[in-house]
């Protein structure tokens, strides 16, 4: 790539998004492998997180949002091999959470977010196995998990974060059998979870984390069957969740925490197949699930905790087609977001939102009837977040009020149609951390700030000028002035990289004689800061 040392006039402004656009905070699988950032926990201002990054496998990291303020807390298993820690649950200013050092097995560990400070808290199954702590959950500033013995099988545990304090609860199915506590959930004080026994299957528990509070609620199916109870969710003074029992299979059900007050609400299909109610939220003191009819197939329903107040909000999908296809997320404006289609709209899967009373498509963000796929929803930047492929700019960082005038696209990391699999880790004050895959770095920790406006709406582009454009054989590409090297990368409408060069000045020239005609995305990055553009070939 030559290089010119003057400035031309400014012939063309390439669109560039300093103000929003989406900045890389740290590489830290250097090169373009990735380092597989997972279950993000914040914790007193900052993000811990597992990352992978060579020559020290899958550890425990953390970032604050800054190049600086982003490293390793811990190499738990010392050199290429992965501790692979995972269920981070923070209680005060101490991480809990499971990983394996390569001497005990998996088993539960605690930091308080420094390399001297994260330590083993008990060998609970000594040997290579380990305990195996799921399931973690605070309650009352103790640990709730389940944990596996040799004689006890996965019971019950608790811990305060000592050694000693660190002990089973109660053996439910008691010798060899394993009770499998699950689906912790807060309730009255106390925590209510499946599990299950020889006698009664798998039914509702509660505990206050002592033997003597703990205890079975009632037997919904009784014998030994179980009644496989799914989704439990708290709304306004009640427990709901889905149930079966003998005569009904899997239908919506309701608890106050006794015996007598835990009843199904309504047999939504009755026979076979069930209304199987899935995702069941809370929204202004009403359950809205999903669940199956045969005459419409799965749509969005509401409860008032009556069989009479239980009814389908709306037919998204007419016809023997499932409507939703996502969980429920309730976005920061306090509508439920979730993504869905609509055969009779002639869209594919879109974004959709229900205030309990109405279901809409948000917006046709892939207009026709293919599909922007949104996905990767969470609450963010004053309604909901959310990755969606708008046919022209790949999949990218989207936001929504629950308007078709504010839902649009936050940022584009990867330029032209190529996807940059970005998904929202969190969000630090006013900052949100990002993972996303530029197809040059790998996916790595970016940021970027909640903006008012789409992208097209940011104000004056600033950095980068292409000329001629349209070009036929030379383009000249213009940065700005600034010390230090710019790496230049262009990619085809594919997103396929064809070119990358490092410069060391602020004009270069690109020969694109030999190139197909068609559309070409530039990208110029110096340290966190990327300006890009488009240019066509042409002949």
């Amino acid at each position: 790539m030559r290089m010119r040392t003057a400035l031309l006039p400014i012939f063309l402004l390439a669109t560039s998004l300093a103000r929003s656009q989406p900045q890389l905070i740290f590489d830290i699988n250097p090169g373009s492998a990735s380092s597989g950032i997972a279950e993000p926990v914040e914790m007193g201002g900052v993000l811990y997180m597992r990352a992978q990054a060579s020559g020290l496998g899958v550890e425990l990291w953390r970032t604050d949002g800054t190049a600086t303020g982003t490293s390793l807390v811990k190499d738990i298993q010392p050199g290429s091999g992965s501790s692979v820690p995972q269920g981070f649950t923070a209680i005060g200013d101490v991480l809990y959470f499971n990983a394996n050092d390569g001497a005990h097995g998996p088993e539960l560990w605690r930091s308080d977010g420094t390399g001297p400070g994260t330590t083993l808290v008990k060998d609970i199954r000594p040997g290579e196995h380990g305990g195996s702590p799921i399931q973690l959950m605070a309650y009352n500033g103790m640990l709730l998990f389940s944990a596996t013995l040799p004689g006890t099988g996965n019971e019950l545990w608790r811990s305060d974060g000592t050694e000693q304090g660190t002990e089973l609860v109660l053996d439910i199915w008691p010798g060899s059998g394993q009770s499998v506590p699950s689906l912790f959930t807060a309730y009255q004080g106390m925590v209510y979870f499946v599990a299950s026994d020889s006698l009664y299957g798998s039914e509702l528990w509660r505990t206050d984390g002592t033997a003597s509070g703990t205890e079975r609620i009632t037997d919904i199916a009784p014998g030994s069957a179980g009644s496989s109870i799914s989704y439990l969710t708290v709304v306004g003074d009640l427990l709901y969740f889905t149930a079966s029992d003998p005569v009904h299979s899997a239908e919506l059900w309701r608890s106050d925490g006794t015996t007598n007050g835990t009843w199904m609400v309504k047999d939504i299909e009755p026979g076979d197949p069930a209304g199987s109610p899935r995702n069941i939220t809370e929204l202004n003191g009403l359950v809205i699930f999903t669940a199956f009819t045969e005459a419409t197939w799965r749509e969005v329903w509401r409860s008032d905790g009556t069989e009479a107040g239980t009814v389908m909000i709306g037919e998204l999908n007419p016809g023997m087609a499932d409507g939703p296809v996502s969980p429920f997320v309730l976005g920061e404006n306090g509508l439920l977001y979730f993504t869905g289609t609509n055969g009779s709209l002639g869209s594919g899967l879109e974004l959709y939102a229900t205030d309990g009373d109405t279901v809409y498509m948000v917006k046709d963000i892939f207009p026709g009837p293919s599909s922007s796929m949104a996905s990767g929803l969470e609450p963010g930047c004053g309604g909901v977040l959310f990755r969606a492929n708008d046919g022209v700019n790949g999949r990218e960082l989207w936001r929504s009020d629950g308007t078709e005038a504010g839902t649009y696209m936050m940022g584009e990391i990867v330029p032209g149609p190529g996807p940059s699999d970005v998904w929202r880790l969190a969000q630090l004050g006013a900052q949100l951390i990002l993972v996303a895959n530029d197809w040059v770095l790998g996916s790595e920790l970016w940021s970027m700030t909640c903006s008012a406006t789409g992208v097209g709406d940011l104000g004056a582009p600033v950095g980068m000028v292409l000329y001629p454009n349209p070009v036929g054989d030379e383009l000249l590409i213009q940065l700005p002035n600034t010390t230090g090297a710019w790496t230049l990368r262009i990619h085809d409408a594919r997103g396929r990289l064809v070119r990358q060069d490092s410069t060391s000045g602020n004009n270069a020239i690109v020969d694109v004689r030999a190139w197909s005609p068609g559309l070409y995305h530039v990208v110029a990055q110096q340290g966190g800061t990327r300006i890009g553009g488009r240019v066509m070939v042409v002949r």
